[in-house]
């Protein structure tokens, strides 16, 4: 099984950081190869909404820019690591760019017939997606923390394309590599990589 992993947070160490390197543990306890990408690192621009992408679903994104290397892993993976810190009540602006991206994974037919209400099927590289997720945040509680609504975004956009979101890690740490004083947190982490990675 091939995995992509995504770390949404400019912290290299960082609590996301930390969560994805163990879920990424766990998967690769199960068997699968992971690619890991920190967005923070890459040069990535956000959608210009052109509909370049729209002939196809293997036409590719008309910005060049590293996503371009990101979009060739997404088309041939199978699952997907994602991680986040939550950035005023949400996903961070790495992770948020990321996901509006994914906008170029669909070909023309896909906007209409890919709806979960509509039940159609149309094409999408991700589509059918399997995906686990990782959140840090400051605030003990996620939903005054926005958690929530990071939470919600990666669930809907894996339910507009069928996906499936197999389990969240949550984790209160605001200091940079304070989950790491959280081994539940970690083995959680860890467990939920290995449940990705076997299906």
């Amino acid at each position: 099984m091939k995995i992509v992993a995504i770390v949404g947070s400019p912290r290299h160490g960082g609590n996301t950081d930390i969560l994805v390197d163990h879920m990424i543990a766990g998967a690769k306890r199960a068997g699968a190869s992971v690619t890991k990408y920190f967005l923070n690192d890459m040069h990535l621009r956000p959608c210009q909404g052109c509909d370049g992408c729209r002939p196809d679903v293997e036409q590719p994104c008309v910005i060049d820019d590293d996503m371009q290397a990101i979009h060739r892993d997404l088309r041939h993976c199978h699952a997907l690591i994602l991680g986040s810190p939550i950035y005023w009540f949400g996903l961070s602006a790495q992770f948020a760019i990321f996901l509006d991206r994914w906008y170029a994974l669909g070909g023309s037919t896909s906007l209409t017939t890919l709806s979960p209400s509509k039940g159609g099927d149309g094409d999408h590289a991700l589509k059918g997606i399997r995906a686990a997720l990782a959140l840090a945040y400051a605030d003990a509680d996620p939903f005054v923390s926005g958690a929530l609504n990071a939470y919600c975004t990666v669930r809907d956009s894996l339910n507009w394309l069928k996906g499936t979101l197999v389990g969240c890690v949550y984790a209160s740490a605001g200091d940079p590599g304070e989950v790491r004083s959280q081994p539940e947190i970690l083995s959680q982490a860890e467990a939920l990589g290995e449940k990705l990675a076997s299906p």
